[in-house]
């Protein structure tokens, strides 16, 4: 007996009970009365190896077979960000209400967890279209020193350097550097120990910016999909308006 005569089997026998292979999937999946069954759990565990075979099976035609991946991104996109963008989210900003505490317990890393965690395939798309790995891969060969620097440092290590402010760190060095008290050995370990954090420094900036950079954009589509959604434009505004900025301006970045 071949391999392929179960399958085969299988195959005689949706055509016999006039049923397409296409049509048996969706109707097993969607069908609510075999979410339990054990078939249904197969398929869901080895989806990943289902969802690799069809891409295999579609790398001659890429631009047409694939489009469908693309749809189901948009889509679950757009139905993530209506959730982010909805009022349940806290994101609802009414300016004529504002009282100081909301102004003070404002925080963007808190908005961009939230919008990582609400909108995950937005924010991870992001961060692939916005971050520096690739020019970092590319320059792998000029800045293989910083490279091996960086891989050795695990997530908590880099949350603390990403908490340090480069003003406050550089403050403190210059600080020992011109101490005219500082020993010459000890202004030697400080110009030291700068050149080594320097990479460090680099790459906390690069997370920060990147983090604002997400967060903005982000903001725009939440502001898009729901007009009311508007807390970083209201703040960013109510800024504006307090340093005096023109009013063009403030218009143009609401």
């Amino acid at each position: 007996m071949s391999s392929s005569a179960p399958i085969d089997e299988v195959l005689n026998t949706l055509q016999l009970v006039g049923i397409s292979r296409s049509n048996f999937l969706l109707k097993l999946l969607a069908n609510k009365e075999y979410i339990n069954h054990i078939a249904v759990k197969d398929i869901l565990q080895n989806k990943q190896l289902i969802l690799d075979a069809l891409l295999k099976s579609a790398e001659d035609s890429l631009s047409t077979e694939l489009k469908w991946v693309t749809d189901l991104i948009k889509d679950v996109s757009a139905r993530k960000m209506v959730v982010l963008s909805a009022k349940e989210s806290g994101y609802h900003f009414d300016v004529v209400h504002t009282v100081l505490e909301q102004l003070e317990d404002f925080s963007i890393e808190e908005l961009a967890k939230d919008m990582e965690k609400l909108a995950p395939v937005t924010w991870d798309f992001l961060d692939t279209a916005l971050s520096m790995r690739t020019a970092q891969k590319i320059g792998a060969g000029k800045d293989h020193d910083e490279h091996q620097l960086e891989a050795g440092m695990d997530s908590d290590e880099e949350a603390y350097w990403e908490e340090l402010g480069e003003g406050d760190l550089e403050g403190i060095i210059s600080g020992l550097i011109n101490d005219a008290e500082s020993s010459v050995e000890n202004q030697w370990k400080a110009k030291a120990l700068l050149v080594c954090i320097q990479p460090l420094i680099s790459k906390t900036l690069k997370l920060m910016l990147n983090l604002q950079r997400k967060v903005t954009v982000m903001s725009i589509i939440m502001r898009s999909t729901n007009q009311r959604s508007n807390t970083l434009q209201s703040l960013m505004g109510m800024f504006l308006q307090s340093t005096h900025s023109l009013q063009k301006v403030i218009e143009t970045l609401e």
